[in-house]
């Protein structure tokens, strides 16, 4: 005779099941690098079908790519709000570089991410463009500074007149 329980399923919303599962891929990552990482992996974590997994990110560079997107938004988060409008541009460009390095410490998981795009970008074509729209918008930050910088009279940098 089979034993009922009454464990009651909690049915979880789109948004909610993705958080999960972008939470428990960082878990993974941190445990067992991103080649080690299974869809498997995850929904064994988060107590879910693979096909669940599968249905919310249809591949492991969909699930980067959305790991990638929350990764930036708590970096975004972190340096932007160490920067202030009365710094000036030298000091936004240190704390800018500064922050994103104590990032890198307090979300070890994240940067494995991060640099985990850098090495595939070298042999797959979709890392490839994943990596250049995370250096794009890296590199837009920086400008901004340096920029400001210049119309600050801070930095005045030597360019070619085509530049």
């Amino acid at each position: 005779m089979l034993k009922k329980t009454n464990k009651k399923r909690t049915r979880l919303g789109p948004e909610e099941a993705r958080d999960k599962i972008l939470e428990a891929a960082l878990e993974g990552v941190e445990k067992a690098g991103w080649s080690g990482l299974s869809f498997q992996m995850i929904a064994k974590k988060c107590k879910m079908s693979t096909s669940n997994i599968v249905y919310h990110f249809e591949s492991r560079p969909a699930l980067l790519k959305a790991l990638l997107e929350r990764i930036s938004l708590n970096n975004f988060k972190i340096v932007g709000e160490a920067i202030k409008p009365e710094h000036d541009a030298y000091k936004r460009l240190l704390i800018h570089f500064q922050k994103n390095l104590e990032w890198a410490q307090a979300f070890p998981q994240e940067a494995q991410v991060v640099m985990q795009i850098y090495s595939e970008a070298f042999h797959d074509p979709e890392f490839t463009k994943i990596f250049s729209d995370m250096i794009y918008k890296a590199q837009e930050r920086v400008r901004e500074h340096i920029l400001a910088g210049v119309r600050e009279k801070i930095f005045n940098p030597v360019l070619e007149p085509a530049v």
